[in-house]
């Protein structure tokens, strides 16, 4: 099983990885990130997606994340996942 994050989650990107990955039979979604809904249930920002994942959205900190997921899809805005992805490469964990 690999365990997977979003960052970017609540975007129409993360919205439809989070529909992919939940049913994916070799995947553990278990960590999805959101600036600005940190805090909050998925299902509580997106009612329709009850039965896919009940996760609370979190801000993006690359160290923690790391420490949780083996995989990470960058679902966030133009540009920004390029700034982020060096990131994730220089965490020796990930």
């Amino acid at each position: 099983m690999i365990n997977v994050g979003i960052a970017g989650a609540s975007g129409y990107t993360g919205v439809e990885l989070v529909k992919l990955i939940s049913n994916h039979p070799e995947a553990n979604l278990c960590a999805l990130t959101s600036n600005r809904y940190e805090g909050q249930s998925f299902t509580d920002i997106f009612p329709s997606m009850h039965g896919f994942e009940n996760l609370i959205c979190e801000r993006l900190d690359v160290a923690a994340l790391s420490k949780k997921i083996d995989v990470v899809f960058l679902a966030l805005p133009h540009k920004v996942s390029m700034n982020h992805a060096p990131a994730f490469l220089d965490v020796s964990e990930f």
